[in-house]
């Protein structure tokens, strides 16, 4: 019990440094292992000492806290980092309320660098600092570019909420992240065209009551309303898409490489991105048929197509939690190869990955919150000696 009480007063210090990121790599490493003996009892000590008199600025409900703070102290593997936060109402809080919202914030993060160690087989992505001046890069924000009809660019992050635009006898409305079309064109056709740059993601509500996320480099091109028999949609990048019902216009979505989805209502993710070898379709719910060519196949929830080149296939029993981790703000990584994950940094914190010299072919499992800075990613992977340096948006790997 000794040892448990000059460990929380070490704990203190150090979640204190990680919560104002000025603990070093070592300190990270020292109070993940401080963690590993005590677990639950040592974290919520911690917490409560820390956090009880803390005002949060984010509001979330109590009970949607209390199962977000249960499950972090969980310590399991596969759900301690996968936390979503979703729809929340406006209340006052309760001492434990706050305790709840300051672990779902810090013990993410923490449990997450040590839950997030992959087998001791597989070698995990080490990142070694080559200069602790270097800069750091903030992660990737809501934002995006919309193109209108007549060609007009805007840049809707810099726009307040309310009618940012009109096409036609419809109004473009922006409303806390995310734009809707309000209204019906009874002539003529308006295309829109929504993209994401990198480090940036959006949502969008269709004219048909649909919603789209928009990942990082990603755009979408659709009509303003849906006037004909058909609703079609056209998507290069990443995107999660819940289709409003409606038998009577299917709803088709063409992708860069000649692929087409067909749905009538249903959940699904596609990830169509022109730098990665394959193009995949995931089924969340509903139904949906994927076609290229004259090869067209059905899946079901939890299936998966890939389409490589000229081959498409059914993969069923998809970890849907992976595929949807970059809509819950994770990165998810499986046995994921370094060039693969550096991919996906380059999108979301807006970096180009130059490589220099052989670097090794490793590999990487776990989950990293995509709210974190790139240091502080990029010290997460921290096994194998890669080294690294930023130079303003460049992101240079070393052997």
């Amino acid at each position: 019990m000794d040892n448990m009480k000059d460990d929380t007063s070490r704990l203190e210090d150090l979640f204190k440094k990680f919560y104002l990121d000025t603990a070093t790599p070592e300190e990270i490493s020292e109070l993940a292992t401080l963690l590993k003996p005590h677990g639950q009892t040592a974290l919520e000590l911690v917490l409560k000492k820390i956090w009880i008199n803390e005002e949060p600025t984010d509001i979330f409900s109590e009970d949607h806290a209390d199962a977000i703070f249960n499950r972090v102290l969980s310590h399991d593997r596969n759900d301690a980092a996968q936390i979503e936060i979703t729809d929340h109402k406006v209340r006052r809080f309760s001492a434990f309320t706050r305790i709840a919202i300051a672990a779902s914030f810090i013990g993410i993060l923490v449990l997450g660098y040590f839950l997030l160690s992959p087998p001791s087989k597989e070698p995990a992505v080490v990142v070694t600092k080559i200069d602790s001046t270097e800069q750091d890069i903030s992660p990737g924000r809501n934002g995006g570019i919309l193109t209108l009809s007549n060609g007009e660019e805007i840049l809707l992050d810099e726009k307040a909420n309310g009618t940012v635009a009109n096409e036609g006898q419809v109004k473009v409305v922006k409303e806390d992240g995310q734009i809707t079309y309000e209204g019906e064109n009874e002539s003529g056709n308006y295309y829109n065209v929504l993209r994401t740059p990198r480090g940036r993601q959006y949502h969008l509500v269709l004219a048909d009551g649909s919603k789209v996320w928009l990942n990082a480099s990603s755009s979408i091109s659709y009509p303003a309303t849906f006037s004909n028999n058909e609703r079609v949609i056209e998507i290069t990048g990443e995107a999660y898409l819940e289709v409003a019902r409606d038998l009577s216009k299917p709803f088709r979505v063409k992708l860069y490489d000649g692929s087409r989805i067909e749905v009538t209502g249903t959940h699904f993710n596609v990830n169509s991105y022109p730098d990665e070898s394959d193009v995949k379709t995931t089924l969340l719910e509903g139904g949906v048929r994927v076609s290229k060519g004259r090869e067209i196949l059905k899946l079901k929830p939890g299936q998966q197509a890939v389409t490589a080149s000229n081959t498409m296939k059914i993969y069923p029993g998809v970890n849907i939690e992976e595929v949807m981790a970059w809509k819950n703000g994770f990165f998810s990584f499986q046995k994921t190869g370094l060039k693969t994950i550096m991919r996906e940094i380059s999108r979301w914190y807006d970096v180009d990955v130059i490589y220099e010299g052989n670097v090794p072919e490793v590999s990487f499992s776990g989950e990293i919150g995509r709210s974190l800075t790139l240091k502080q990613v990029l010290s997460i992977l921290d096994e194998t000696r890669i080294h690294y340096k930023i130079e303003g948006k460049k992101l240079i790997i070393t052997p």
